[in-house]
């Protein structure tokens, strides 16, 4: 990385970071260079600089990426201008210098042992033992097949269920009649399915549920926010599957809150609308503020999520960033095919090729997870001509968290589990 500074006399600042072929120093030289250049500027004029996150989240902070603004623009008017921009994940508003990780943040959420068990004959136990730990100003997903235990959980969190044993912590207080509001002020819920009245307009829904709240936004600018502006004298039952869900999605927002709760919230969708949740999602945190997403939607997953928690059978089985638990796979490429004449039981043939990490295989296909694709094909192609077999399908893609969860547990994420509740 090379960072360039440049606060002229002429009242001209400039800071401005790019990415240099192979010189990258270390992390502390970075902030030692910005802490000088901050500490030259403050000499001119008294001023706050923000590190801004724009569109992702602190577990993906690199020091490549940065975006320094003077905020104080009455006392910084020559200054103003000293702005670093870059491209890629940017730094979010409400983190100073020097950056902490965010392993350091204080919890936003804090489940510890969950336990949560529906009486029956025989019982049925939805939530078995689950620890979650998510940190402030992160998007963490909640990720698992129908009926995994996903739901529960979250309406435990957001104080709509009694869990029968653990520990629940939201925003640092636990629920209970002294908590309850102070927490409830401070959180906003959109459901799986939401049902609002369909004899209301926009604007009104969203009049009613600000009036639910001590301090909020106004309902004008969370329209314009959803992009609902337009619709705000029209009722709820007019509008289309899209706009209702961005109109869920608004009465969550309305409160301001600073945690989020999206339970499947894109489920039923059209393409184009997924993708303007996606927006006003990941608007939302760049303000700083946390999201507790649960979603069977892998790429929604990747695109949007610091952390994920893949639930099954209702206990977490594996947790960190879609990055991570992807490479744990051993390859971040898959190579799918299927032969002529080939016992497709068998793959255990190609595990020893080049850069071949695992084989299994899936509904009649042999899948390679693989490091290199460019050293396992031609490997692959000389393998199969050896047999003198022929491909009768063949293809490569980028490994996915579905692989992840086949791989841990032999199953596709939309194979449903029993129902996790009454």
């Amino acid at each position: 990385m090379r960072i360039a500074f440049n606060p002229s006399l002429d009242g001209t600042g400039s800071l401005s970071a790019c990415r240099a072929s192979r010189n990258r120093p270390g992390i502390g030289s970075r902030t030692s260079k910005l802490n000088e250049f901050s500490k030259q500027i403050t000499e001119r004029a008294v001023c706050t600089w923000d590190v801004c996150y724009a569109g992702r989240r602190p577990p993906r902070w690199s020091p490549d990426c940065l975006e320094y603004r003077a905020l104080d623009h009455s006392r910084l008017s020559e200054y103003e201008k000293a702005i670093a921009t870059v491209q890629e994940p940017m730094l979010r508003p409400r983190f100073t210098t020097p950056i902490l990780p965010v392993s350091h943040m204080p919890s936003a959420i804090r489940c510890s042992n969950l336990f949560k068990t529906y009486e029956g004959k025989p019982p049925v136990e939805a939530v078995r033992g689950l620890d979650l730990d998510v940190r402030e100003g992160e998007c963490f997903g909640l990720l698992g097949p129908n009926g995994a235990g996903k739901t529960t959980t979250i309406e435990i969190i957001e104080g709509l269920l009694e869990p029968t044993s653990g520990e629940v912590e939201v925003l640092g207080r636990a629920w209970g009649e002294q908590n309850e509001n102070a927490i409830k002020q401070q959180i906003g819920i959109s459901f799986q399915e939401t049902k609002l009245s369909d004899k209301l307009t926009v604007a009104e829904t969203l009049t009613l549920f600000r009036s639910f709240y001590e301090a909020g936004i106004d309902p004008e600018q969370v329209m314009r926010r959803v992009d609902l502006q337009e619709k705000a004298g029209s009722w709820v039952n007019k509008l289309s599957g899209g706009q209702r869900q961005r109109l869920a999605v608004a009465c969550a927002l309305v409160g301001d809150p600073q945690l989020l709760f999206l339970d499947e919230p894109t489920t039923g969708l059209d393409p184009q609308s997924r993708r303007q949740l996606w927006e006003i999602i990941r608007s939302f945190g760049a303000q700083g503020r946390t999201v507790l997403l649960t979603t069977h939607y892998m790429d929604e997953a990747e695109r949007l999520c610091d952390r994920v928690a893949i639930v099954d059978r209702g206990k977490v089985i594996a947790l960190g960033s879609p990055h991570e638990l992807i490479s744990g796979l051993g390859g971040e490429h898959v190579i799918e095919f299927t032969l002529d004449g080939l016992d497709r039981t068998q793959p255990d043939a190609f595990a020893d090729l080049p850069a071949v990490s695992s084989a299994h295989a899936e509904n009649g296909h042999i899948l390679l997870s693989v490091s290199e694709p460019h050293q396992a094909l031609p490997a692959l192609l000389r393998r199969v001509e050896e047999t003198n077999h022929q491909f009768t399908s063949l293809s490569t893609r980028h490994a996915s968290l579905e692989d992840v969860f086949v791989t841990l547990t032999g199953r596709h994420l939309s194979d449903e589990e029993p129902d996790d509740g009454p």
